[in-house]
């Protein structure tokens, strides 16, 4: 156990996570073992936050924020601490994803926030991916309305969409061809 805590806490990555995971059952002690983990990652988060960057926030490494944790969370199929740590420290954009995908059902108001940052994001730059791939969350929100009863709710937000993005003919194209 002391070489793969050693490993872990040289590379404190999913993999050598599930690694100690392995082991630690094994020997029988793994909520200690993961409790040690989990405070080891606090802990250097903590000590990142801590330096100074001269670098602007978007630019710094993503250890700052709660990453790691929600991806163990998700790997543990514990969304709801996974949801928590995100809400606590962030997390990078594929695991606010991943977590918009858990929520639809049961906090559909969590998932649109998060499809619609995403669809935001993705629309401050141009091209025919782009638009398919904001037109394909677009259809996400609109099904999360349609299942919440909130079918209403869709109209003005593609409204604004197509105001703030009217100049992109190729996006209108797609958005009319959806019958939106």
């Amino acid at each position: 156990m002391a070489l793969i805590w050693e490993a872990f806490a040289e590379y404190p990555w999913l993999e050598t996570y599930r690694q100690l995971k392995r082991h630690g059952r094994r020997a029988k002690a793994w909520p200690g073992w993961r409790d040690r983990a989990l405070a080891l990652i606090r802990e250097r988060i903590a000590d990142k936050k801590a330096e100074p960057s001269g670098r602007p926030l978007w630019m710094r490494p993503s250890s700052r924020d709660h990453s790691l944790l929600v991806e163990i969370f998700l790997d543990e199929c514990d969304p709801a601490a996974a949801w928590r740590e995100a809400q606590a420290g962030g997390c990078s954009e594929g695991f606010w994803l991943r977590l918009a995908k858990t929520r639809e059902r049961s906090h559909p108001d969590d998932a649109v926030r998060i499809y619609k940052n995403h669809v935001a994001a993705l629309l401050r730059n141009t091209g025919d991916r782009v638009y398919n791939d904001a037109v394909g969350f677009l259809e996400k929100i609109r099904t999360i309305f349609a299942g919440s009863g909130a079918d209403a709710a869709f109209r003005p937000y593609l409204t604004e969409i197509r105001a703030m993005h009217k100049r992109k003919r190729n996006l209108m194209k797609l958005l009319d061809q959806r019958g939106w």
